[in-house]
C-alpha cells in the first residue's frame, strides 16, 4: 500500500504548467545533485550559529562557492543571521533528506519521517570532494517522479486540509526539493 492510500489522501497527479512533454524535462546532472547536498550540509550551520566567516571559509575551500543560492550567499555576506535565516537553515534538513535519497546514501523519504540527523556523516564534509562528486549515482528518474507525484499530491490536499500526522513545512520543503530535482524548478530557491 503506498504512502497516500495509508494517509488517506486521495491520488491525484497535478501536472506543472512547466512541464508539459518529455522534452520539458531537464533534470540537474548528478553532480550538480552532489553539489548541492554538500552546499546544504554546510549551510544547515546557520541554524547552529556556525560563524558566516567560517562557513563561507569551508564552502570556498570545498570549490562550492558557484554553486551556492544567490539567498544562501545573501545570507553569508551578512554580519549577523537574522531568526528567519536561521529558521529556514533548520527546515534544510528536510532538503538534504530528499537530496541523499537522489543520491542513494538512505532509502527514507517517508512524509511522516523526520529527517535524518546523520545523513551529513554520509557526505565527505571537510574532505575532498572530487571523488564524490564525479562518482555520484542519481536514483532513477522514474524514482524522482514516484516521489514528486507523491509529495505534489501530499502538498495539494494539505493547502485545502489539515492532517495531524503531517507536518506541512516537512512537506512544502522536500517538495521544493523535489521540484529542483525532476526540474520543474530550474534554479534553487
Amino acid at each position: 500500500m503506498n504512502i497516500l492510500a495509508k494517509l488517506g489522501i486521495a491520488s491525484t497527479y497535478f501536472l506543472s504548467e512547466k512541464i508539459k512533454t518529455e522534452k520539458d524535462i531537464v533534470m540537474p546532472l548528478p553532480e550538480e545533485v552532489a553539489k548541492r547536498a554538500l552546499v546544504i550540509a554546510y549551510m544547515i550551520g546557520v541554524y547552529y550559529d556556525v560563524n558566516n566567516e567560517d562557513l563561507k571559509s569551508l564552502i570556498d575551500r570545498q570549490g562550492l562557492s558557484d554553486s551556492l543560492s544567490v539567498y544562501e550567499s545573501e545570507i553569508l555576506a551578512k554580519s549577523e543571521y537574522d531568526e528567519e535565516d536561521m529558521n529556514n537553515a533548520g527546515w534544510w534538513q528536510e532538503s538534504l533528506q530528499v537530496l541523499c535519497w537522489a543520491l542513494k546514501l538512505t532509502d527514507e523519504v517517508n512524509p511522516l519521517n523526520e529527517a535524518e540527523m546523520t545523513l551529513a556523516d554520509q557526505l565527505p564534509l571537510n574532505k575532498s570532494i572530487k571523488k564524490f562528486v564525479s562518482n555520484t549515482v542519481l536514483i532513477s528518474q522514474n524514482q524522482l517522479f514516484e516521489q514528486y507525484f507523491t509529495y505534489n499530491t501530499i502538498y495539494h490536499y494539505l493547502e485545502k486540509n489539515e492532517h495531524i500526522l503531517l507536518d506541512a513545512d516537512r512537506i512544502l520543503e522536500r517538495y521544493n526539493t523535489l521540484k529542483w530535482l525532476v526540474g520543474e524548478d530550474k534554479v534553487w530557491n
